[in-house]
This record gives structure tokens, sequence and C-alpha cells, in this order.
């Protein structure tokens, strides 16, 4: 059998077998290093990856993962110890995942801009025995990190021994390939457990829902320490001999991701929301930037708006190639996709679809009495069963991630409708409750991306008794200084609140740029906020408490 995963070729893994057959299907799937190992030596003069205007081959690339492979084992670490890659997208990243795969140590990527508590967690949580750091990030970064009680376990990657192959290794495609921490948006983060085979799954799955083409040419610039990043638009395409255009992962690439779009004519790209909200606000002539070889742009990692994909598909002419989609860092993303031939969907409220199940995963709706179900409709907590789900966290139990008949529990209210596409309204631990209604504060934290004076907006719910809906929005310092202009902000915002959702905030705070609590990837960390606002630690700057309007600072 070949080991590759061929996503355009007769492929063993195009018919994965539900999760609980492990035994069955033991002998038909590859581990990573023997499927990078196989397409390096199918084709190692390939351009795998483009990055910064050059080219990059198989045969560079795994030249580099051997040089990585070894300086590992020279450190003396062994199959099954745990390494931190804490790297910017480019092939240095790439090299050192796979330089790991290749020995057996489990690479835990995170994002390089993460704080250094967060460091400091992930290395007494994991029990790393290294950070691999890339040598291009900013001096004053790995300065901050060398500086910390652990920075003797902080390993620059430069090349300085010469390249060997490892010898193979005798893994199980059951084995831990890689450990992926969930962000803490809700909570402490955990570390996701993937397989080789559950990467394999999710990576095969994405192949089929958007019928891979052998022409088509892959676009990124998520990071790769992330699941999506890492996994659909990393491991994907260049396991599949697909060529990768990658950006690194920061605001101001986005309009060389887009000119790149055009320049290596890319059919596959991926954005969450907010970077094609950032393109509509930049771009003020998207006729300069040619993205008609598109034919997928994969929507997903936050809640997809359906004014944002409206209005980007209309300015660069690509509705028809946006793709909304849904996973987790628990399934390995695999779960529900927008398949090649679908349009977006969007229901009678404005919420977009995030398409369907992926073969092989199975998606039901558990209602407060705890019943599954698939009828149409029917709200309640999104459940998935699939081939691309994790083994565990590390170090700790997950008994309480699955329910009894092996559905993960992925804490997010949605429904499905009468084609079995899905509909995600939010995080069940978010919600807004008005009367009878359950809102997700991303309705009204929309309301804000069309006023420009404010930056990120917040919503939550607190949890004393008037129980009041409280609008964190972050202004600029000029902005905060101005009390007739929030007053005129606080108005226009309740008003845009009400129009979309049919509420306003009782509250709204306004707060100086950078104020929210966020993870390091960016995302709201609803749940500390609403913590710091029940316990009296997060203090606004002005406020407006129903009609009373008041300074704070």
């Amino acid at each position: 059998m070949d080991a590759v995963i061929d996503l355009v070729e007769p492929n063993p893994l195009s018919a994965v077998a539900p999760r609980a057959s492990r035994t069955a299907r033991a002998t038909t799937a590859a581990t990573l290093a023997a499927a990078w190992r196989a397409r390096c030596q199918r084709s190692p003069q390939r351009t795998a990856l483009v990055f910064e205007g050059t080219r990059f081959s198989y045969q560079r690339l795994h030249l580099a993962a051997c040089q990585v492979a070894r300086r590992l084992g020279v450190e003396g670490l062994a199959p099954g110890d745990r390494v931190i890659l804490m790297m910017d997208n480019g092939p240095d990243f790439v090299s050192a995942f796979f330089g790991c795969q290749l020995i057996g140590v489990v690479p835990i990527p995170v994002s390089p801009s993460s704080s250094v508590q967060r460091m400091r967690y992930l290395l007494a949580d994991s029990e790393a025995e290294l950070v691999l750091m890339d040598a291009t990030l900013p001096r004053s970064v790995r300065s901050l990190h060398k500086a910390q009680a652990y920075g003797p376990r902080v390993l620059m990657m430069e090349p300085e021994l010469e390249a060997c192959e490892p010898p193979e290794l005798s893994l199980d495609p059951d084995d831990c390939a890689f450990i992926q921490y969930t962000s803490g948006s809700s909570a402490d983060p955990k570390g996701v457990l993937i397989s080789h085979r559950a990467a394999q799954a999710s990576i095969a799955g994405f192949a089929r829902a958007l019928g891979l083409r052998r022409d088509d040419v892959f676009a990124s610039m998520l990071p790769m320490c992330h699941d999506t990043g890492l996994v659909w638009f990393g491991l994907g395409p260049l396991l599949s001999g697909h060529m990768l255009v990658l950006h690194r992962a920061a605001p101001v690439y986005v309009h060389e991701w887009l000119a790149d779009i055009g320049k290596h004519r890319a059919t596959i790209t991926c954005a969450p929301d907010s970077l094609l909200q950032l393109a509509n606000r930049s771009v003020d002539v998207p006729a300069r930037f040619d993205l008609t070889s598109l034919r997928a742009l994969v929507c997903v990692g936050e809640p997809v708006q359906h004014e944002t994909i409206e209005t980007f598909g209309s300015r660069f002419g690509v509705l028809h190639a946006i793709k909304p989609a849904y996973g987790m860092a628990e399934l390995a993303l695999c779960a529900t996709l927008t398949h090649s031939h679908e349009p977006a969907r969007i229901d009678a409220q404005g919420h977009v679809a995030c398409g369907r199940p992926m073969r092989g995963v199975e998606v039901c709706i558990a209602t407060e009495s705890g019943v599954l179900t698939r009828e149409p409709g029917v709200h309640g907590e999104i459940r998935v069963r699939s081939p691309g789900a994790m083994h565990g966290y590390w170090m700790r139990s997950s008994a309480h991630a699955f329910d009894a008949h092996g559905y993960l529990r992925t804490g997010d209210l949605g429904y499905l409708d009468g084609q079995g596409c899905l509909y995600v309204l939010g995080r069940m631990s978010d919600m807004l409750v008005c009367g009878a209604r359950r809102l997700s504060p991303h309705d009204l934290e929309a309301a804000a991306a069309e006023m420009p004076p404010i930056g990120r907006a917040a919503v939550v719910q607190s949890a004393r008794a008037e129980a009041r809906i409280i609008a964190v929005l972050e202004v600029g310092r000029k902005v905060l200084q101005d009390e007739s202009e929030l007053q005129r902000l606080s108005c226009s915002y309740r008003n845009a609140a009400r129009q979309r959702s049919g509420i306003a905030p009782s509250d709204c705070w306004f707060v100086l740029d950078g104020c929210l609590p966020c993870t390091d990837d960016g995302k709201l960390r609803h749940a500390a906020l609403r913590s710091g606002i029940d316990h009296g630690r997060f203090i606004p700057a002005w406020a407006d408490t129903g009609g009373v309007r008041a300074w704070a600072m």
C-alpha cells in the first residue's frame, strides 16, 4: 500500500470506517511521518510551498526536517516526548513539525505571540521538554522568553547539523501525532490529543467534500499553529502534493494574500469572518485583486456573519466560492462543510449554514431533555461523532466530553434544517436570555461592525440577579475623551442592535482599545469578561446604564 495520503488518486483512506472499528482499520492508515516520506520520495522536486516569493521543494523541506530530527535527537528527545513549536508560518514551521514526526516526538504548535503567562501554563501542563522557536521571530520576543525561568528550555531553530534520514519507527496510526491546545476562550486551555489516523481522516473528508482536483492550488494566511491552518491548509496540501502559497498570519499581509491568489491562480483558500471583514474595510478597490480562479473560500473558525460574506462576495466577485464550515480542535476540525457544488445557505433570521456533515461524520442535536434528534428545526446542543475525533485530553479525563453514544459534546447551540445543513447559533454558556428568547452575543456584537469608531465589541449577560445584558465597546483614546461622541455612539449602537436582533443591551460600557480579554489567537473570552464584571474587576471608562451616563475612571 502507498503510505501517502493521495487525495486525487485511489486512496485507502477514502472509505473511513466508524471510530469504533479501530482494529479493522489498523493496516490501512499511515502515520504522518510515513505519509510525508512517501510524498517526498514520489515528488522530490515538486514545489510544495511558496513563501515570501521563494519556492520550496519537497526535497528541500525534507532535508531541513531531517536536520531538526537530528538536532532533537542530540538534545536527548525520544518518541513520545513533547516539544512546543512557538513558530510563525513558513518553511521552518513545516520542517520542525515533520522533523518531530520523523522521530516520534509529539509537537505542540502554539502562537508565536503567546504571552509569558500562557507559555508557563503550557509548559507546566504538557511537561514539554523543549520550546523550539523560530529564529525569524522579532528579537524582542525571543529575548522575552529567553529571560524567563523556562529560558534554558528554549531552543532556536538553526540548521547547523548535517542531515541524515532517521530510521523509520513502528508507530501505530492511533498513536498521538500532535497536541492541539484549545484557545481557552471559555475555560483553561486543554491539550487535545490528535492521532495520525484522525488527522488523515479529517484531511480525506475535507478533500472529498471539496472534490479536490489535480490542478488545485491552496493559498492561506491562517496560523499553522491552529487547527484549521495546520490540518486543512497545512498538512492537507503538503501530503496530497498540492502547492501551498503561504503567508504570515498577521493582518498586514491581507493584501499580499489577495494578490497571490491571482498571481498563483489559487483555487482553494480559507478565511475566518474577521479576516473577510478586514479585507472589506481595508481594500478600497477590489478590482485590483483577481480572485476569479477561486472555487472554494472556506469560512471557518468563527461565527460566519451573513453581511460579511455578502459584502466580500459581492465586492470581490466570489460569492459562489464561499463555503462556510464548522469544526473544533477536538474533531481535528472534521465536522461539516458546504460542499463544492452548493452555495452558502441563510435562514430566515439571517444565520449562515455551515454545510452538511462530511462522509463518515454524524451530527445530531441534543434537546434539553437529553434526547438526540436530527429533526429539522429542533434547537439544542450540537453533538458530533467523527473518525477525526480526539482520543482525549492530555492528562485529563475526557469522559465528560463524550456522551454514552460516543458523540462529542461540543457546547455549541444549533439546529439542522430539512436538507441536513447545520446552523451554529453560538456557545451555550454565552447565550443571552431575554424573556423566552435565547440570543447569541454575536448577533448583538455584529451590530458594531459597521460603526468605525468602535473596534471590537463583546456582549455578556451578568450572572447577578438583575441579569443585565452589557455591551462592552472598544474605542480609541480620542473618542474616549469626548463625552458627546460616546453618547452618540451609545444611542446609535443600541438602535443598530435592536434593528438587528430585536433587543438592545441594558448597558453600554466603553473601554480603551485592547482592554477586552482575548485569547492569543484573538478570540473574545466571554466567560472571563462576565466573571470580571460580576466580581467588580472589569471597570468601564464611561458607561451608559439605561439613560444614566457617567465616567467611571
